[in-house]
């Protein structure tokens, strides 16, 4: 006896399973295009913070390289935390992401991330560059590490069992 899904097709009821889209994974070079599209969003965004911090005095600016303290780069990341974290939390796309028709998704639902894995996964890059002395050492092999496994995934996408796919390359399987 055959499992009736309840599909209606042409007015009939059908037999077969609901078909699945599958996605391909979101190629490399796009992801490094669209992170850093969305990094300068962050920069742009970030620059009205940076010139309140240098007003109040926290950081001199009398130089360019020493508007770079620690606490402006605190300022950037945290602007760069909140625009990842609550666009990967609610579209599972960036604007960067978005024209290049990338979205992260969770690995078990296929679903944009909630808001604990997209924090979590927004977190690790500024965390891992804030490790003193290997900091850079360490962001640049979590970036590299997609290119170690055939799911294209980095360290963030690992902690947060996260995958990024591309949404224009979609396969519907009928099986």
């Amino acid at each position: 006896m055959s499992r009736v899904y309840g599909i209606r097709q042409n007015g009939a009821v059908t037999t077969a399973p609901p078909a699945r889209t599958l996605h391909r994974l979101g190629a490399r070079h796009y992801r490094l295009a669209a992170y850093l599209a969305d990094r300068l969003v962050c920069v742009v965004l970030g620059m009205p913070f940076l010139a309140l911090t240098a007003a109040l005095g926290v950081t001199t600016g009398e130089r360019f390289t020493q508007l770079v303290e620690w606490p402006a780069l605190l300022v950037m990341e945290a602007v760069a935390f909140l625009y990842f974290w609550l666009q990967h939390a609610r579209w599972g796309r960036t604007p960067g992401k978005w024209l290049l028709g990338l979205k992260v998704v969770s690995r078990s639902t296929g679903e944009p991330p909630a808001l604990g894995p997209a924090a979590v996964r927004s977190l690790v890059s500024p965390g891992l560059g804030a490790l003193p002395y290997v900091g850079d050492v360490v962001l640049a092999g979590d970036g590299l590490a997609i290119f170690l496994n055939r799911q294209r995934r980095c360290l963030h996408d690992t902690i947060a069992d996260t995958v990024v796919i591309d949404v224009r390359r979609a396969v519907v399987d009928r099986r």
